[in-house]
């Protein structure tokens, strides 16, 4: 069934939420996921508008708990999550940034206000709620939605490009299965907490003095060294043990119930192939239900769910 294209609120919509008029709005993108636009008001404020799939609906509820910490980056002005198509308003911070714009000393700080939100997170479930489980432990447990997506997704990625399989579905879905069971029990040891879920520096904004996070839409309950795995792997190797040690230190001390693990960037590769299964569902289900055309994460999608397969291999 074909998804409605997701609506925004009209001018007098939001005019009565703000009491401000509207004076103009401008697109910044549009995709089937959400639509995100800069609104004008009278005097001159802007403020960002994000409308989003439901999904996502869950997006303003964890921005507005980031913000109580150091991590999080714009205030969420007002939000309805039980819409139809959610949304919320949020303060206007500027641009994103880019791996060039953080240094290593800029990201380690980064990483001690993660560990912040990943503690505060853990020792305050009521108030997440709402935020979905998308473990490891979820996927396993889940394993034959999550296969049916992933499959789906790629029968339509073949359909578009006329590939045949060389291999039986059933020989590639018990390859998967086993690589989802691998991962799933390399990190059973690791508490779960809520995680920002796309934790790199092109969802980082420049604000109130330091780097903090944006774009907390993908943001889910799964072990916290996924986010961490997700953005130090971007930085060169010599780079990476001070930042995870950084980060591990900064949770330490607020009291996460960390697992002994005598090689931290062991853990972190764990975290990353957990993280990569994450993507595999998610991307899945973006083009199998949510109607993202398949070219705009065949190649990321293929690399990864290939790499769960060649965990499956090693059973």
């Amino acid at each position: 069934m074909r998804r409605p294209q997701i609506e925004s609120l009209s001018d007098s919509e939001l005019c009565g939420r703000v009491d401000a008029d509207v004076i103009s709005r401008m697109l910044i993108s549009s995709t089937n996921i959400s639509v995100v636009e800069r609104i004008e008001f009278d005097g001159g404020r802007t403020a960002i508008l994000k409308t989003s799939v439901p999904e996502l609906r869950h997006e303003a509820v964890v921005q507005r708990f980031a913000r109580r910490t150091d991590i999080g980056a714009a205030s969420v002005l007002t939000e309805d999550e039980t819409a139809e198509f959610p949304w919320f308003l949020q303060e206007d911070i500027g641009e994103n940034s880019s791996l060039d714009q953080i240094s290593v000393e800029e990201t380690g700080r980064l990483l001690e206000s993660l560990a912040e939100f990943h503690a505060e997170a853990i020792a305050s479930p009521d108030q997440l709620e709402s935020v979905p489980d998308r473990s490891m432990n979820w996927m396993l447990e889940n394993i034959d939605q999550v296969s049916a997506t992933v499959h789906r997704a790629l029968r339509m990625l073949d359909s578009r490009t006329g590939t045949e399989k060389s291999e039986s579905e059933g020989h590639i879905d018990a390859k998967f299965r086993n690589g989802i069971a691998m991962i799933a029990e390399s990190v059973s040891s690791i508490p779960i907490t809520v995680v920002h879920g796309d934790f790199d520096p092109g969802n980082m904004a420049f604000t109130r003095g330091q780097w903090r996070a944006v774009d907390w839409g993908l943001a889910h309950r799964n072990i916290p060294f996924v986010d961490i795995a997700h953005m130090v792997m971007r930085f060169p190797n010599e780079s990476q043990l001070s930042l995870v040690e950084r980060y591990v230190g900064a949770l330490s001390l607020r009291g996460f119930p960390l697992p002994p693990e005598p090689n931290l960037m062991d853990l972190v590769h764990k975290a990353n192939r957990a993280h990569e299964a994450f993507f595999v569902w998610w991307h899945s289900y973006c083009i199998a239900e949510l109607g993202v055309p398949a070219r705009v994460y065949e190649p990321v999608l293929l690399r990864r769910y290939a790499s769960i397969r060649a965990q499956g291999d090693e059973i």
